[in-house]
């Protein structure tokens, strides 16, 4: 079996299957909704341009790029200003919105790191 076709398999039970990941509900500028399940990191501190540890809030998604493609079978990338929302583990929804996101067409999965407030990014 091609190695990619098992990443892929592989991709499937570990970010979807085995009930860990999350509903993500991107939301696109012309207010299509993509729903996919996938992971949220929120972490809570950060490193300033010295390398210092500063409180701040780092917030990342990640998902299975085939879980959401388009009419002709391409990927579909959330862009910058696409919204963003989930429900944690204590029942909270947040809405936020897509600052950057890095595809990994190799390994299948995208990733996007998550802003509350677009403006001051």
């Amino acid at each position: 079996m091609n190695l990619r076709v098992l990443a892929e398999k592989d991709l499937a039970m570990t970010l979807e299957n085995f009930g860990e990941g999350v509903e993500i509900t991107f939301t696109d500028l012309k207010e299509n909704e993509h729903k996919v399940f996938g992971r949220v990191g929120d972490i809570g501190f950060g490193y300033d341009t010295d390398g210092n540890q500063i409180s701040t809030r780092v917030v990342q998604a990640t998902w299975r790029l085939s879980s959401m493609v388009s009419e002709s079978g391409q990927y579909l990338i959330p862009n910058r200003g696409w919204a963003c929302s989930w429900v944690d583990l204590s029942g909270k929804r947040w809405n936020a919105f897509v600052t950057r996101c890095e595809p990994d067409r190799t390994l299948g999965i995208g990733r996007v790191w998550i802003s509350f407030d677009l403006e001051k990014e």
